[in-house]
């Protein structure tokens, strides 16, 4: 299987096995897969992050959003603090003349 682009979901697969793919830098990778279910044809969608099972969903829209708001929600948090660290360097410790460890 080839890696999925970084900027938009990729489709892989034909027919009946049918799956695609979004990575969001080296840190989340979705997976949406179809999923027949018994003689009768029933779909559904499986949405996976990083190899972990997130749920299935009865329709490939459905899998896709659930996909983006979880991503969403894992990264707007992560990038407002990174937003306030770059704005706070680190302190540096001072070493107290004649003081060694």
């Amino acid at each position: 299987m080839t890696r999925p682009r970084k900027d938009r979901w990729s489709r892989w697969g034909r027919g009946s096995c049918e799956g695609y793919g979004l990575e969001l830098g080296a840190l989340l990778r979705f997976g949406v897969t179809r999923h027949q279910m018994g003689s009768e044809q029933n779909e559904l969608w499986g949405v996976d992050l990083n190899g972990k099972s997130l749920g299935r969903f009865e329709s490939f829209e459905a899998a896709t959003a659930f996909a983006e708001d979880h991503a969403r929600a894992l990264l707007e948090p992560a990038w407002a603090e990174w937003q306030i660290a770059l704005a706070k360097p680190p302190a540096r410790r001072r070493i107290r003349a004649g003081r060694r460890r």
